[in-house]
């Protein structure tokens, strides 16, 4: 799901930080980003350039510190509510500036109750 989230982001020209702590989950989304795009090359939706310049706005990291100026954070991971809690709980102590959006990708959990113990709780969506 992140990887669909990150391709949208790259489209609209923003700036897109993929996070995880396994860097073979990393290259795996940055490999599928990149297949996806290339294919939209080869189907004349894209020029080369184009593509080059969306590649080059993924920045993969495996430290949290570093999305912390991010102005909207996205998690995609298990749809479990303690491992949320805890991504949540760590990407606020990161840094994340006060004006930022946390959002969630949850097709199941209640985002209520998961904003519940958020720093800033208007501002999760």
């Amino acid at each position: 799901m992140g990887r669909g989230i990150s391709l949208s982001s790259i489209s609209s020209g923003h700036q897109t930080f993929l996070y995880d702590k396994n860097e073979d989950v990393l290259k795996k989304a940055s490999g599928f980003i990149i297949a996806q795009v290339d294919k939209q090359v080869q189907k004349g939706q894209l020029t080369s350039q184009d593509a080059e310049n969306r590649i080059l706005l993924i920045r993969c990291v495996q430290d949290m510190n570093q999305i912390g100026t991010s102005d909207i954070v996205i998690e995609a991971i298990i749809e479990s509510f303690d491992a949320k809690e805890q991504l949540f709980s760590e990407i606020e102590a990161s840094g994340l500036h006060e004006k930022a959006i946390l959002a969630t990708n949850t097709s199941s959990l209640s985002v209520n109750v998961l904003s519940k113990n958020r720093k800033n709780s208007n501002s999760f969506i």
